[in-house]
């Protein structure tokens, strides 16, 4: 209160207020921006992607993938995010993955992705500036509490081959995180969250 008016905007008497106009203005802005949005995201330059292939047994520890992951390219860090796609060749049994995911999950000894209702043979979507520590996450190998696959710990089928593929999108953090949700509508994850984080 000052002076005997009340700091901030005047009153809105709700009852009396219009909201199409601003709803008809909110709903142009947010179609600019999408508008935008895709230009941007359509301009990206991919020269190449980094790939790993694997299988469970072949990443048994932390310095073993480690090794491997450099040894295929995968970056460290990137200056902005890079996308990154797990996925599993067509013998892919999801129903059973899920399953068996669904078990290790309620031991509650790591923090796990979300399960989807997708039966895809793509694992997980996601972006990172740090793409090696991030799969090594997945893999299993990360803090118990970062939300991730954990695949050391649960996946059932030790030798299927797995590829990570990794691509440095060169987009500001908005665009990179449509991006990646674009990318996940479109492969349908079986794990991982959708939407913006």
């Amino acid at each position: 209160m000052v002076n005997g008016r009340t700091r901030g905007h005047s009153c809105m008497h709700v009852e009396n207020f219009d909201w199409i106009p601003v709803l008809n203005d909110a709903i142009d802005k947010y179609s600019d921006n999408a508008i935008r949005q895709i230009e941007r995201i359509r301009t990206i330059q991919i020269p190449h992607r980094q790939s790993f292939a694997f299988n469970i047994n072949s990443v048994v520890t932390k310095d073993i993938a480690t090794i491997a992951l450099k040894n295929a390219g995968i970056p460290g860090s990137t200056e902005k995010h890079s996308l990154y796609v797990i996925a599993a060749n067509s013998d892919f049994q999801s129903t059973a993955a899920k399953l068996a995911y669904e078990v290790f999950k309620g031991t509650k000894m790591r923090a796990c992705a979300r399960i989807n209702a997708s039966t895809s043979s793509i694992l997980y979507v996601g972006i990172s500036l740090t793409p090696l520590k991030r799969i090594l996450d997945h893999l299993g190998f990360g803090a118990k509490k970062t939300y991730a696959l954990n695949l050391v710990h649960w996946f059932p089928f030790k030798e299927l081959p797995l590829t990570v593929h990794v691509i440095n999108t060169a987009l500001e953090p908005n665009d990179a995180q449509a991006l990646e949700d674009a990318v996940s509508m479109s492969l349908n994850p079986i794990f991982g969250r959708k939407g913006g984080k």
